[in-house]
């Protein structure tokens, strides 16, 4: 994989906030919230100053141009998320920015290093702190205190997992440790995907229980009312964590045994989250396996070598589409604060499970025509004909990144704000590639080239072209959380697509059209535009033109 490309899954890290002290953080004589937080604001505060200490040193020793450019695009991220975070901290008082001994050391150390050491251990350090990162906001996130803290984790966890997955990549190259490598075909070089050490925890978790007089009768009422999630994921996590052992022991590939371990830490993981979620809504909760899982494990301890590979990663599969919809659902519909958050922050990882699942899958000949959005998985097709099938929401895409190119192409050029900037440039890099697979996808089945982009889509590149000055950065930002809110047509067609080959590629461009949304909502929020009121004017705006056109 190329640098440039690399640096393409590149977006904003997690803000590290400079040290906050307790004392200070306080409004009208009264403490605050979000210094109640202070764990995780300082946490966040000396890895972000490293980070962005490292990122410059990066720049300056790195002999490899793709860690230089890592290191550029950390400085960047971090140091403008530090601005964004810095204003939402002085809402609350003052703070001194500070490193903190453990990270000061780790910069004094690196300091030391030049050439293609300090290369390998730059990125070293850099997966090893992301994946430490986003182990602490897992564990800490879901009990901040604050909205200010909370929306922080919940918006930045996503990033941190696009950054650690560039940092194994770059990590790569080099020969940095910290992530299990999966191979890939002949000639290329291999991918490194993030992993822990897994810990051994039990099959089964011991009962969780709380006194119920300690939490209130309505945080009861909705942790109770999202049961019956917990206990379908707990017995998922368990089944997970089952069969990751017997990977461990029975597959025959390598990357297989490598993905088994993964899921056997990150499912463990979860577990806990969940029964710790049970508990701070005083529901007494025994993990177990039920019936449906448990035949799975039976299953598949019944095969070994090559065989085992392809049902378990089969499965892996089907089981992640199913997860990714499932925690999609509950971070929006969940009823209690405490599983919307939960899902939220778990969806990433989920996600990634899914693309790394697929990549694997593909190495052993693993079933992978189940569709990422959550269908019914029974359409077995996949030839020519079923992607000429599919041929009008082909035409759709394709015309949908023509405009994205352009859309940012024009921004590029006339937006004022640096981070608006930024996310146009990713916008072309993003939209550029996935284009690319399209149109490689279609060549390969004999469809036309196309005629580029629809009305609809003219019109708004013609529309934001004639935008200038000071409108520019609010036109733009307010025309992609529009755009993007649209990913929802991607899952339903995605759903409904004839061919197994354009089902694939909808599952590995949903995650990045989700991040677009994601990031684009933050950057409006910067320029002082409330994301749900746009989304509200632009469904008001679609009601009258169907309306008229009736």
């Amino acid at each position: 994989m190329s640098a440039s490309k690399i640096m393409a899954t590149a977006s904003g890290l997690v803000l590290a906030l400079a040290a906050v002290p307790l004392a200070p953080l306080h409004a009208q004589g009264q403490i605050s919230q979000l210094s109640q937080d202070s764990k995780i604001i300082f946490q966040m505060a000396g890895s972000n100053l490293m980070e962005i200490r490292l990122g410059q040193m990066a720049q300056q020793k790195g002999t490899n141009t793709a860690v230089k450019q890592f290191g550029q695009q950390m400085v960047t991220d971090h140091t403008n998320l530090e601005n964004q975070l810095s204003a939402l901290v002085a809402k609350n008082g003052t703070f001194q920015p500070s490193m903190g001994k453990p990270n000061e050391q780790e910069v004094s150390r690196l300091e030391k290093l030049s050439g293609a050491q300090f290369d390998q251990q730059y990125m070293t350090s850099m997966i090893q702190h992301h994946q430490q990162d986003i182990a602490f906001l897992q564990g800490e996130g879901s009990a901040a205190r604050s909205a200010e803290a909370r929306q922080l984790v919940s918006a930045s966890l996503p990033v941190l997992q696009q950054h650690l997955t560039l940092a194994t990549q770059v990590g790569s190259q080099v020969g940095a440790s910290g992530g299990v490598v999966v191979a890939t075909q002949p000639g290329q070089n291999p991918t490194q995907y993030p992993t822990q050490n897994p810990p051994q925890y039990p099959t089964q978790n011991p009962p969780v229980s709380t006194q119920p007089g300690q939490v209130s009768t309505q945080t009861q009422a909705d942790v109770s009312a999202d049961m019956p999630f917990i206990r379908d994921a707990a017995s998922s996590n368990l089944m997970e964590i089952r069969l990751g052992q017997l990977a461990q022991s029975k597959a025959s590939n390598q990357s297989v045994k490598q993905f088994g371990q993964r899921m056997v830490a990150d499912h463990s993981n979860l577990q806990n989250q969940l029964t710790s979620v049970a508990a701070s809504g005083g529901q007494s909760f025994t993990p177990s396996m039920d019936s449906r899982h448990e035949r799975q494990v039976s299953r598949l301890e019944g095969l070994s070598g090559a065989e085992f590979d392809r049902a378990y990663m089969s499965l892996m599969i089907r089981g992640h589409q199913r997860d990714v919809a499932n925690f999609q659902t509950q971070s929006q519909s969940a009823r209690s604060s405490q599983v919307r958050t939960l899902a939220a922050n778990s969806l990433p990882i989920m996600q990634q499970h899914l693309s790394l699942a697929m990549q694997v899958g593909g190495q052993v000949g693993a079933d992978s025509t189940t569709n990422y959005a959550g269908g019914n998985g029974g359409n077995q097709g996949g030839g020519r004909d079923d992607v000429k099938a599919d041929a009008e929401f082909i035409r759709d895409v394709r015309a949908d990144n023509t405009m994205h190119i352009q859309l940012a192409r024009i921004a590029l050029d006339k937006a004022k704000n640096k981070t608006v900037r930024e996310f146009a440039q990713r916008m072309l890099t993003d939209h550029t590639r996935l284009q690319e697979e399209w149109n490689a996808m279609s060549a390969r089945n004999g469809l036309p080239s196309g005629p580029g982009m629809g009305p609809k889509h003219r019109e708004k590149v013609d529309q934001l072209q004639k935008v200038s000055g000071k409108n520019f950065d609010k036109a733009y930002m307010t025309l992609m959380i529009q755009q993007h809110q649209q990913v929802s047509y991607w899952q339903n067609e995605g759903r409904n697509s004839k061919s197994a080959e354009v089902r694939r590629l909808v599952n590995s461009g949903l995650p990045t059209e989700e991040q677009h949304l994601a990031q684009a909502k933050q950057i409006a929020r910067q320029l002082g535009l409330d994301p749900a009121e746009v989304v509200r004017v632009a469904h008001e705006k679609n009601k009258n033109n169907d309306k008229n056109q009736d």
